[in-house]
């Protein structure tokens, strides 16, 4: 309807100033990294000439607006500098890599997504039983564990102790496992990393579906001779979906924004652990694009998840 176009036009419209916000403060903290960036980069090939060659090419003597405004003109022609420690230009390094992070991203959002669904039903529709609570259970210990350190007693227990899984990597070194090699590397990372997020969605389902099952049109199905399965799929479930669509916005940006971690422990080769290399070796072009790619993906995420929500809930676009 005209409300939802509106109210899409408006986000797409605010979208433009929040993404200048991240830009400002994503090369502002740049900033702030003490030292002399060129010569941190250069490292023991640190020499004058050197440093001087370097600074002028990332244009560092100038003023922070002149600077600032100088990247964001790149930005717009998708130049976003020389990634001096790999040789190549940012973009395509961080293009390839994103590729990877969104392969683990998207496999652990599937999982958070079943396993949370599953395990936030079963917690609402047995919350009196023992089922029930054991299902609660296990999603308040799955917040409280790092994803990191899932994915270190993963590999100590899959990878070394039984040899299940590859401990690390996305594929053979031969490179000719195929999908079936590429499952097999993705499999305890996209665990490890959707575990923790699928607790949180359970919780979230849990808590809204306990609310729904006690309100009058509930009741109304079940005093018509409306099954149970029935009752809790396709009149509480399906009315708990508006309502979460926010939260799984917020969970899929976190996957994306968790797999830094899970790339350095299980060596994905995605954004998060190029981030990682970048850092070490105080590449700041080469981190301003991971980070730059990681949070224009969260917006865009927020954005479909709030969009979906108003299609879905027709209360919202009046």
């Amino acid at each position: 309807g005209r409300g939802l176009k509106l109210y899409l036009l408006k986000r797409i419209v605010l979208l433009g100033p929040v993404l200048a916000g991240v830009t400002f403060l994503l090369f502002a903290l740049m900033e702030l990294v003490p030292g002399d960036a060129a010569e941190a980069m250069l490292g023991p090939y640190a020499t004058s000439d050197n440093v001087q060659r370097l600074r002028s090419s990332m244009n560092l003597e100038a003023p922070f607006p002149e600077r600032y405004l100088f990247w964001i003109q790149n930005l717009v022609r998708l130049d976003l500098g020389e990634a001096y420690s790999i040789g190549r230009p940012v973009r395509d390094e961080v293009l390839e890599r994103y590729s990877a992070t969104l392969i683990l991203a998207g496999a652990a959002f599937a999982v958070a997504l079943v396993v949370g669904v599953v395990c936030g039903v079963c917690a609402a529709a047995w919350k009196d039983r023992t089922i029930g609570r054991l299902f609660s259970l296990v999603s308040i210990l799955g917040i409280s564990i790092p994803s990191f350190w899932l994915g270190l007693m993963f590999i100590s227990l899959f990878s070394v102790a039984l040899g299940w899984f590859p401990s690390g990597g996305i594929g053979a070194i031969q490179g000719k496992g195929g999908a079936g090699d590429l499952l097999a590397h993705l499999f305890l990372p996209a665990m490890a990393l959707g575990i923790v997020s699928s607790s949180v969605i359970a919780q979230f389902i849990r808590s809204a579906m306990l609310e729904v099952l006690v309100s009058g049109y509930i009741r109304t199905a079940r005093a018509k001779g409306v099954e149970g399965f029935q009752v809790l799929m396709s009149h509480a479930f399906r009315n708990v979906i508006p309502s979460i669509l926010p939260l799984l916005g917020l969970q899929a940006g976190y996957v994306i924004g968790g797999a830094v971690y899970i790339e350095t422990v299980f060596q994905w080769p995605g954004v998060g652990r190029m981030l990682v290399q970048a850092i070490q070796s105080r590449d700041i072009l080469l981190v301003q694009g991971g980070v730059l790619i990681l949070g224009t993906s969260y917006l865009i995420i927020n954005l479909i998840t709030d969009v979906l929500q108003h299609v879905l809930d027709p209360r919202l676009s009046k």
